[in-house]
């Protein structure tokens, strides 16, 4: 019968090769130490290996042999010359990000090839290739994705984004000119559009499509509130509460707008709504029980 084995590790077969019949004697003789990686199947206990039932303890640099057998020694170098040595044969796993963003690109590449007219599956998949510095392939997802949905404002976003992260930033300018064009004919698509720069951290742009809002719908309740909201994000909370208070002013049927402001300091009356003083609540939260 054919027997076959492993390649065996450097380790392994420079071990093949010094262990001679002759060496192998002088090394049982002489107790020199031989140190293994791995033998075979046998298992490790109280820091020695258990080679013929009997524990075996390393000490100061020397090996006990005085309860191993030849053959125990014989068997155990077969053993691990046959199977060869386990650091060799493991593959160290991928990273869990890596695996993850693999397994996504597979998936939206399934998702294009059922239906290629599906402007999320390109973005999303120009995304990963973006982050992966992979431009060309970027670029070409994105334009697809805007083709497919010319209204898809994060594509548009991440288009600018994109050419400024190649360091064109005058291809980044026109791009940024042109889709805010497009998005000229409503407020809302302005704001969209606005939106889709604040997600890329893109606020020049970003900035701009309020402005075009505001000019598009300059008595819309919508626009300040989408206003106050963007410097509530920003930490400005001077600007945030002054377009807030313009929202409301607009449209007093906002609790949401109502509670940000209360959170900000400033109690506002919504209508059918009751609404306390937040000194007036801790009062009563702090009043002792009625027996």
């Amino acid at each position: 019968m054919l027997l076959l084995r492993p390649m065996p590790c450097r380790k392994c077969a420079r071990l093949q090769r010094e262990l001679t019949a002759e060496k192998m004697g002088r090394l049982i003789s002489s107790r020199r130490i031989f140190r293994l990686k791995t033998v075979g199947r046998m298992g490790k206990i109280d820091g020695g290996w258990n080679l013929s039932g009997k524990a075996v303890r390393l000490s100061e640099g020397r090996l006990n042999m005085a309860h191993i057998s030849r053959p125990a020694v014989f068997l155990a170098i077969s053993l691990l010359l046959l199977t060869g040595c386990d650091d060799a044969n493991k593959k160290k796993p991928e990273p869990v990000g890596v695996v993850d963003t693999e397994q996504r690109k597979a998936q939206l590449l399934r998702q294009i090839d059922q239906k290629y007219e599906n402007p999320r599956a390109h973005y999303e998949l120009g995304r990963l290739f973006h982050t992966d510095g992979l431009w060309s392939k970027a670029e070409n997802e994105y334009r697809v994705a805007v083709a497919f949905d010319p209204i898809l404002w994060d594509a548009e976003a991440a288009l600018v984004k994109l050419f400024q992260d190649k360091g064109d930033l005058v291809k980044a300018n026109s791009m940024a000119q042109n889709a805010m064009e497009r998005a000229s004919y409503s407020a809302a698509a302005s704001l969209g559009l606005a939106k889709a720069f604040q997600k890329e951290y893109l606020d020049e742009y970003a900035l701009k499509c309020h402005s075009q809002a505001l000019q598009l719908a300059p008595d819309s309740a919508e626009v300040y509130k989408h206003i106050g909201y963007y410097y509530l994000s920003k930490r400005d909370l001077s600007r945030a509460e002054a377009n807030l208070r313009h929202s409301f002013e607009l449209d007093p049927y906002q609790p949401e707008v109502a509670g940000e402001l209360g959170r900000l300091g400033i109690i506002l009356e919504v209508p059918g709504i009751d609404v306390q003083p937040a000194s007036k609540l801790e009062a009563q939260a702090s009043a002792p029980e009625s027996k």
